[in-house]
């Protein structure tokens, strides 16, 4: 086995917003990182890969919450075709994280949206991508899958009039979106869903956003996309309604 790195990441004293205060009332903790390269973990872009976490992780957890007070093995390999660690978290690996080593070792890891997955996955496959894809825009992560730093709502325009939201609402985790599209790829879905998670949490706050979000708790092993009625109960409105209100936000007819 490649050697371990382990990294302490210190909270430090972010005392400058209300949010941040709010963040360290819930108990953001240092957390452990432990990392394993399948090759050279000593180039420049590994020790960057891997500089990056405290920063992804802190960020994470001042906004979500300190939802996750565990270890982080992160494993770094070409063996690995994506990054993944919803799906280890359904498999009861909660912490655990993959990334191709090619995309990591070359600034390009989605490692905010990954660490989001570690504090807030969901059994709704569409409602998690949407929200880790969301998160790493919005916490200003690097531009990497599936936008690239595009802005969310401006590259999910191109997609909007095709997306079946409504349908993408009933792929279980761990399910892959792409087992239910028929018109978009996969990664022009997760651009979609970014773009729909931002439009809930702008247009009604992230609070009713977590409402949502709880009703289809991650449950190992356990598939559960929800009730399709959850959304009237939730905003008052149909999953269909609310897409369409958020294809009339983008400008798309």
């Amino acid at each position: 086995m490649p050697p371990i790195k382990r990294l302490i990441v210190a909270t430090g004293a972010f005392v400058i917003t209300p949010s941040i205060l709010l963040a360290q009332d819930v108990g953001c903790r240092p957390a452990v990182i432990e990392f394993h390269f399948a090759t050279d973990e000593g180039s420049e872009g590994a020790i960057a890969f891997r500089k990056s976490f405290p920063t992804a992780i802190q960020s994470v957890c001042e906004w979500w919450g300190s939802t996750y007070t565990g270890h982080f093995k992160v494993k770094v390999s070409d063996d690995f075709a994506e990054s993944r660690a919803l799906v280890p978290a359904w498999n009861g690996k909660l912490g655990e994280m993959f990334f191709p080593e090619s995309v990591a070792v070359n600034g390009r890891a989605a490692t905010v949206h990954e660490v989001t997955h570690v504090f807030a996955p969901n059994a709704n496959r569409f409602l998690a991508e949407g929200l880790a894809v969301y998160a790493h825009e919005f916490l200003k992560g690097g531009r990497a899958f599936p936008n690239f730093g595009v802005d969310l709502h401006k590259a999910a325009g191109p997609f909007a009039a095709d997306a079946a939201i409504g349908v993408f609402d009933k792929v279980a985790t761990p399910a892959p979106l792409r087992v239910v599209a028929k018109r978009l790829q996969e990664r022009e879905i997760y651009i979609v869903a970014g773009s729909f998670v931002r439009f809930l949490i702008s247009e009604f706050g992230l609070e009713k956003f977590r409402e949502l979000y709880a009703l289809t708790p991650l449950i190992a092993g356990v598939r559960n996309a929800g009730n399709p009625n959850r959304w009237e109960k939730v905003y008052g409105h149909s999953i269909e309604q609310l897409a369409a209100s958020w294809r009339s936000h983008l400008g798309i007819q």
